[in-house]
């Protein structure tokens, strides 16, 4: 980030924000196919300033390049249905007051260096549709690479149409911060840190269950977090109100540790909610309620700290609320909590991505009545490895850019059992079985019991090698495909002759150990045998499943 022009933009910033803007009905539009936003020429009426609307809607690209302060009143990309604009921001420092990205249209900004700021009370920041009236389908995209951008108000994304953030560097700051208002919202962050500085980090809102229920659109939340920081002022809430949600983290820190010492009883205090529905009361037919909620955790990479409490749909009024966990090795990613984990409400589903567990494997997934020191400490060293950031938008990097951490509890307990558990997509080898502790160390526990079996030739993996098993192999014989319990000596990826030799070897064997079946071990029949003798010329390529 170019940093020698960072304290006129302070000064400029500051002697600004103590004013209410005045909003001007003038407005320039540009004209320009890809070029320079401070050429007059490239504007219907002029280079936009402090008392003028600025509109990117006739598909062109503008373009900030030099170290500047450009102070715009609103500024508005592709504000028509069906047009479409950008604005790149690489170097200069841009002052708008409320910034829609998409209004009606496709509209992007790109952010590379320098700020993007519009700090002013009450002004706000919507990538995706900005329409209350119903019907409206922006597409806005966000991309920050670097340098800074901050919301006076609210960052929105996906308020009626789809907003999208992709976030791989710089620093971000916002209020009230909405993924999926009544549209789509799609967060997509590998680096940099967001700063939230009040409000509530809401996934699926929804809007209130009043007139809102009749503006259209998905109401939909979707986080993709692979790396950098977010930091949580207040509440962190799946499903805000009426919405649906899907977070996917698999590295990276969330820290829902923020500035909520003012509220940190359970109604706003740093908690995670995985479908928190609030005002959900006052809705006549509960049936408007979204749906589902997802909580994805994949691998150990990530940090998850929460400074009070966890709760799974504390209204009980969604179709479901989900802990995905996705097991890829020996380390799996806890969620640290503070004070109390309400797991009640929620559901467990294990995922097996790329690891075959073995007997004593052993994850934390929840942990309740958390020391959560060493979670913020290794959170912020992730902030320090994203570089120099200024996080307090003070135009100087220096020591005071770190984040701030409210950390209250100091016990807390584990409540209540997952109401449902889902196994079916972790399948063990068999003689081992998944086991769940709730009662240990305040945590929720998951580890793998007893001892191996080599089951090879259970084709139907149900835990018999038997007659089943042959019909499966028969059905898929030439198939390119892995059948499940292959054992040893056979071809990777097909089905031939080896894998019925494998299936004979071990007919009449289970996870009792015993002999099932005193039928004859069927031989292949001419039919397949010819059919081998054809794939293996090449002239049958597979055979399908019937």
């Amino acid at each position: 980030m170019k940093t020698h022009c960072l304290v006129v933009v302070l000064a400029t910033c500051c002697s600004m924000v103590t004013l209410t803007p005045q909003f001007a009905t003038a407005q320039t539009s540009w004209v320009g196919t890809t070029g320079d936003f401070t050429v007059s020429s490239n504007w219907s009426s002029g280079v936009p300033d402090s008392g003028t609307v600025a509109s990117i809607s006739n598909g062109g690209t503008a373009q900030l390049t030099v170290d500047d302060v450009v102070d715009l009143n609103n500024l508005i990309i592709a504000e028509g249905s069906g047009s479409s604009g950008t604005l790149i921001i690489d170097g200069s420092d841009v002052q708008p007051r409320q910034i829609e990205i998409g209004k009606l249209g496709t509209g992007t900004i790109t952010i590379e260096d320098g700020y993007l700021d519009n700090n002013f009370s009450g002004q706000s920041i919507f990538v995706g549709g900005h329409d209350n009236s119903g019907g409206a389908s922006g597409l806005g995209t966000y991309n920050v690479n670097g340098g800074a951008t901050r919301s006076g108000d609210d960052f929105q994304l996906g308020r009626n149409g789809t907003g999208t953030l992709n976030f791989t560097g710089g620093n971000m700051e916002g209020v009230y911060t909405v993924i999926g208002k009544f549209g789509t919202g799609i967060w997509n962050q590998s680096g940099g840190v967001y700063d939230q500085r009040g409000g509530d980090f809401e996934i699926g809102d929804g809007g209130k269950p009043n007139s809102d229920r009749d503006i259209s659109g998905d109401r939909m939340g979707i986080m993709n977090f692979t790396g950098g920081v977010v930091q949580v002022s207040n509440a962190f809430a799946m499903g805000n109100r009426i919405g649906g949600s899907q977070i996917n983290i698999s590295g990276g820190g969330l820290a829902i540790t923020g500035d909520g010492t003012n509220e940190t009883g359970d109604a706003r205090g740093n908690n995670l909610y995985v479908g928190r529905g609030m005002d959900w009361g006052s809705v006549a037919d509960a049936s408007s309620v979204s749906g589902s909620h997802e909580l994805r955790i994949t691998g150990g990479d990530a940090v998850i700290a929460v400074g009070l409490d966890l709760l799974f749909d504390p209204n009980d009024i969604f179709q479901s609320a989900t802990l995905i966990t996705e097991i890829t090795g020996t380390e799996h990613t806890p969620i640290l909590v503070g004070r109390n984990a309400d797991i009640g409400n929620g559901q467990l589903q294990v995922e097996l991505n790329g690891y075959s567990p073995v007997s004593g494997d052993s994850w934390t997934l929840i942990q309740a009545g958390a020391d959560l020191t060493d979670a913020v400490a290794a959170i912020d060293e992730m902030v320090t490895a994203e570089g120099d950031l200024d996080l307090t938008f003070d135009g100087v990097i220096d020591s005071n850019d770190v984040l701030e951490h409210n950390i209250n509890a100091s016990s807390g307990s584990i409540i209540g059992q997952f109401e449902a558990t889902d196994f079916s997509l972790a399948p063990l080898t068999a003689g081992l079985s998944w086991e769940i502790d709730y009662a240990t160390n305040n945590a929720v526990t998951l580890s793998v019991v007893g001892e191996a079996i080599d089951l090879s030739g259970d084709y139907n993996n149900d835990g018999f090698v038997d007659l089943a098993d042959y019909t499966v192999w028969r059905d898929n014989l030439g198939a390119t495909i892995s059948l499940p319990n292959e054992g040893s000596g056979v071809t990777p990826g097909e089905v031939t002759m080896d894998d019925y030799t494998v299936w004979k070897q071990n007919f009449g064997t289970s996870l009792g150990g015993g002999s099932l079946s005193t039928s004859t071990v069927p031989e292949p029949s001419t039919i397949v045998l010819t059919l081998l003798g054809l794939v293996g010329a090449g002239t049958i390529a597979r055979r399908c499943n019937g």
